[in-house]
């Protein structure tokens, strides 16, 4: 038997719109955030989402008016970091127009319209982004589920272990495993005793790490 090309080609895009139904209808876990909390969304503007995301990393001054946009994209508007969130805020906002200038102001005044609404970046995750679990790093709190266990599954972040050798130390989320456990440690083994049964009792309540 012989199949033509178009014969091929149809039965390759009746496979991909299968496959493509199917993994449309599967729950989705996302492995890894560091989604803010409840006060940190409150009063969210454009200049401030971009300052808590991973946009800031690039070192360049969030613009807080229109007229400094276009120099911040000439310096930002390539990073891949920039690239995703604003594709995201796009199509999360209905906006014709990718971000610029021209449209900075009317982008702002759709997140801070969203944004009286004191869940919507909690119906983003579940209603839009259809997350059924989110493995939360809260990297300022270790372990915290940000106050709803039915979505955010906290991980236990370890980093202040290794910074916990006295308790003036801290790591670079400005935590101590000492002051955050009320330790007065002194000798290894006993730092390495409590570090081994504060895991295993994280692990034991079920955190990720």
């Amino acid at each position: 038997m012989t199949l033509d090309i178009h014969h091929l080609i149809n039965l390759s895009m009746d496979n991909f719109e299968e496959i493509r139904s199917c993994v449309l209808n599967q729950g989705i876990i996302n492995t890894h955030a560091h989604h803010l909390t409840d006060a940190e969304a409150k009063g969210m503007n454009l200049s401030r989402l971009f300052e808590r995301s991973y946009v800031s990393w690039c070192g360049v001054p969030t613009p807080t008016s229109a007229v400094e946009v276009d120099k911040w994209l000439g310096k930002v508007g390539n990073r891949s970091y920039f690239v995703s969130l604003s594709r995201s805020l796009q199509q999360l906002y209905s906006m014709k127009e990718a971000l610029s200038g021209a449209v900075w102001d009317e982008y702002n005044r759709r997140v801070i319209k969203a944004h009286e609404n004191s869940r919507w970046h909690l119906e983003i995750m579940q209603n839009i982004c259809a997350y059924e679990a989110v493995v939360q790093d809260s990297f300022w709190d270790p372990g915290n589920n940000n106050g709803y266990p039915e979505l955010f599954k906290p991980a236990f972040r370890i980093n202040f272990f290794l910074w916990g050798y006295n308790r003036q130390s801290i790591d670079h989320n400005g935590n101590n495993a000492q002051i955050a456990y009320n330790q007065n440690i002194e000798d290894i083994q006993s730092y390495i005793d409590f570090m081994w049964s504060t895991i295993k009792a994280k692990k034991e309540e079920g955190f990720s790490f």
